[in-house]
């Protein structure tokens, strides 16, 4: 990947990490987790997504503490089926 463009993922992920709730030294959002929203955004046709709970600091041993889990919503879409989508 060019410089310039590793440069602005990391600014990009800097920025998610502080929407989904994270602290200053706490864990960065993985771009992986960004990417599964994301295609899941692209593949409901929803342009909004409604980030109820990111980066938690409750349990350390949570995908959430590790701000590698994500509870969101999709307007429009019946949560069992985004449930099923990202199985």
């Amino acid at each position: 990947m060019k410089p310039r463009l590793l440069r602005q993922l990391e600014e990009q992920i800097e920025v998610a990490s502080k929407a989904f709730g994270s602290w200053q030294g706490g864990p960065r959002v993985s771009a992986r987790l960004l990417d599964l929203i994301y295609h899941a955004a692209k593949h409901f046709d929803v342009y909004h997504v409604h980030l109820v709970s990111g980066v938690r600091r409750d349990r350390s041993g949570s995908r959430h503490s590790h701000a590698l889990a994500a509870d969101i919503v999709l307007p429009g879409i019946d949560d069992d089926e985004l449930a099923a989508y990202f199985r």
